[in-house]
């Protein structure tokens, strides 16, 4: 039997996914960013193991204010019906969110 280099096919041991969700504001738009990064160990010639991070799922999706009001307003009621139905949404506490605000400045040179 021949002994696999493991440099050349490493196994991989347990992904772990996270969530992300981002919002950028700016004077006309929400911009809602969502995607899924993943941890990916490999084990290394020596034994060791080499976390890796792979994000990937990626989509930007651009909205008025006043349709980010409506979403917001549907997905509340959504979840509300969703709970009173199913139980409490447990949350992912390893999930990310991050909102980050455009300059009034840089968003008018924009328009």
């Amino acid at each position: 039997m021949v002994a696999q280099d493991p440099t050349q096919n490493p196994p991989v041991l347990a992904p772990e996914n996270y969530t992300s969700l981002g919002v950028t504001l700016t004077a006309s738009e929400f911009i809602v960013t969502l995607g899924q990064t993943r941890v990916v160990i490999t084990v290394g010639a020596d034994g060791s193991p080499n976390p890796v991070l792979v994000s990937d799922l990626t989509k930007a999706i651009s909205l008025a204010p006043n349709v980010a009001i409506g979403l917001a307003k549907s997905l509340t009621a959504a979840i509300e019906v969703y709970e009173k139905n199913f139980g409490k949404i447990p949350t992912d506490p390893k999930a990310s969110m991050s909102v980050s605000e455009q300059s009034l400045t840089e968003s008018a040179a924009k328009a």
